[in-house]
């Protein structure tokens, strides 16, 4: 019995350490609380009880073996069951730590993929602020870019304004010279008709030398001299009637040469007005094409640099996009993170549509003024043209005009060789003249003696017939002196009219001089317009130069544009491929998340179970320990 007793007594402690055991493994299934009702009975937890029912064991054990025995055979399938038990509990326990361990690590991970996140995002938001503000900008620029085309659209109005009027001032110019060449025309003739008038002259200036020559050979012969004197006179007249004629023609001839010399003049000093207003106006406007070629380069200049900055920031972007991705794959971001970035990147996507547009306009507004500077090319190509043409006229004129200056010194020479020739002529009809007068003061005093004579010889009665020999000899005298004075005086008439003609002479030498004085200013001012059109062309070659440097430099901001647009493609393939990436790290991440849960499930239904078990096999020992109880009982009825 003392055996017996403490057998019992060792079973009673193990029932009781297994039942602390139990308690712990019930404490620890709690500390889990994936399973309700641990303290239910194990016949509802669906498992079968490791000993059957008392009424079973009872009557089992009094046919079979004894009580110790089933109790021993009850204590140890209890300890198999609580081994088994706390096998499936740390177990458990392994598996939770593993999975805290994992959802610590995937935590820390997602943590720092946050923070990372959170400063990438920041530096994002800080580059769309940046790209705002350069949007901003560019917006301003384009602004101030249309404003500019604006004043150089309406500069080009203004320079096609001007080469309308110097083309019409070109055609009046070419009209002004047409007159000019018709002006020389009639110059050249007027010229011809002088040297015809000055043939004229000199056949009538050998006419009267001759005639002069025959009057003095009529005054050594008194008889011969009255014939003579009427028939000279008569011829004189006619000879002076015909130079008066002819004076008054090439009188005549010279004023309007006058005129048209100084109308001439006055359109030549015209033209040369309009001229140096327009080489003034083409000045300006060149200063001002310069200006604007200047300040669309600066624009140009400032244009690369932004879309240069554009595209390196773009790059940047790029990179920094392509760093999140590597954030991502390093931190496995996941939900509203993604769909913030997948935001962002359409941001991006809708920023670079709005810089294509931007750059799209600003291709048709290069291409509008690329064309307008080959129109306008084309105007100043044609006006170089007009230019060449009125140079050619000009040089044109420049021969006429020293032809014409030619012929008029030969004239002048001619005319200067004539004026020495009336001048030595009036010299030697002043000395006839001079002994026609001692002739006539010798005949008067042969005059006077007769008179004297015919006085004294009066009075003499027998001198009648000698008296009227006298007489009719004094009458003849007085008729010869009468024919020499009407002689003298046609003769000093006649140099009275050469004299005249002398001075006439010097007066067309005068309008010479004033026509070569206005010849020179003429040529003068012909080659101002030389000038002015070696500046005009100078002026189109500088605008050509221009030309060509605003195309050149349309060219390379071209290339920039389409640099800047292969950019954005790249960016947007970039970001098309970062979005199927970070949908790709997300769908891994939601495996992961999924499969996490899963284990999270499996882990949780393992321990519900072993919370179920450790409720049978409480339920199992508390059986046990009525099981003993009732044996404890058993044993004392039997001892007393």
């Amino acid at each position: 019995m003392e055996v017996d007793e403490h057998t019992i007594d060792n079973l009673l402690k193990k029932l009781q350490m297994t039942a602390a055991e139990s308690k712990k493994i019930l404490g620890e299934l709690s500390d889990i609380g994936s399973v309700s009702g641990c303290h239910d009975n194990g016949s509802n937890s669906g498992l079968q009880s490791p000993r059957g029912s008392v009424s079973s064991l009872t009557s089992s054990s009094r046919c079979q073996r004894t009580p110790r025995e089933v109790l021993v055979a009850r204590i140890r399938e209890l300890e198999g069951s609580v081994r088994s038990v706390r096998e499936q509990l740390l177990a458990v326990q392994a598996e939770r730590e593993r999975t805290l361990r994992a959802q610590s690590e995937i935590t820390g991970k997602l943590g720092q993929a946050k923070r990372l996140f959170q400063a990438e995002y920041a530096t994002w938001e800080k580059q769309l602020q940046a790209a705002a503000q350069e949007r901003d900008a560019a917006k301003s620029e384009a602004e101030q870019l249309r404003l500019k085309v604006e004043e150089l659209l309406a500069s080009e109005e203004a320079l096609k304004q001007r080469e309308s009027e110097l083309a019409i001032r070109t055609d009046s110019q070419e009209a002004s010279l047409e007159r000019f060449r018709r002006s020389c025309e009639e110059l050249r003739a007027a010229a011809k008709r002088e040297v015809e008038l000055r043939r004229a002259l000199e056949e009538s200036a050998k006419a009267v030398r001759e005639r002069v020559e025959a009057a003095e050979a009529a005054a050594n012969q008194e008889a011969e001299q009255r014939a003579q004197a009427s028939a000279e006179a008569e011829r004189s007249r006619a000879e002076v009637s015909r130079l008066e004629t002819r004076q008054a023609a090439l009188e005549a001839e010279r004023q309007r040469l006058q005129s048209a010399a100084a109308s001439s003049a006055a359109d030549w000093e015209a033209e040369r007005r309009r001229l140096t207003e327009e080489a003034a106006q083409a000045r300006e406007a060149k200063e001002a094409a310069e200006r604007s070629a200047a300040e669309a380069e600066a624009t140009r200049r400032s244009t690369e640099a932004r879309l240069q900055r554009a595209v390196a920031e773009a790059a940047e972007e790029a990179a920094g996009l392509q760093a999140e991705v590597r954030a991502l794959r390093e931190g496995h971001e996941r939900d509203g993170r993604l769909i913030e970035l997948r935001e962002a990147l359409r941001r991006q996507e809708r920023l670079a549509d709005q810089l294509e547009a931007q750059l799209d306009e600003a291709r048709s507004e290069a291409g509008a003024a690329e064309r307008r500077l080959a129109e306008t090319a084309a105007q100043l190509e044609a006006e170089r043209e007009r230019a060449r043409g009125l140079e050619r006229s000009a040089q044109q004129l420049q021969a006429d005009k020293r032809g014409l200056q030619d012929r008029v010194s030969s004239a002048l020479g001619d005319m200067t060789s004539e004026r020495d020739r009336l001048d030595s002529a009036v010299g030697r009809l002043q000395t006839r003249l001079a002994e026609a007068e001692a002739a006539r003061d010798q005949l008067e005093a042969e005059n006077a003696g007769l008179l004297e004579r015919l006085r004294a010889c009066g009075g003499d009665a027998g001198g009648g017939g000698g008296g009227s020999d006298v007489e009719g000899r004094l009458r003849e005298l007085t008729e010869g002196r009468q024919r020499l004075a009407f002689e003298r005086g046609r003769l000093q008439t006649q140099v009275e009219q050469l004299q005249e003609r002398l001075d006439r002479a010097g007066n067309a030498e005068a309008a010479a001089a004033s026509l070569r004085v206005q010849l020179a200013a003429a040529e003068a001012q012909a080659r101002e317009a030389g000038e002015a059109g070696a500046r005009l062309r100078a002026e189109v070659a500088d605008l050509r130069g221009q030309v060509r440097q605003l195309r050149d430099s349309e060219g390379r901001q071209r290339n920039l544009l389409d640099d800047a647009g292969a950019g954005r493609e790249e960016a947007v393939t970039e970001a098309a491929r970062l979005l199927a990436h970070c949908a790709a790290v997300e769908e891994r991440e939601r495996r992961r998340v999924t499969a996490a849960e899963t284990l999270v499930a499996e882990a949780r239904e393992a321990a519900r179970r072993a919370q179920e078990q450790a409720a049978g096999a409480l339920s199992q020992v508390s059986a046990l320990e009525a099981q003993l109880e009732a044996v404890q009982a058993d044993l004392g009825r039997r001892e007393t």
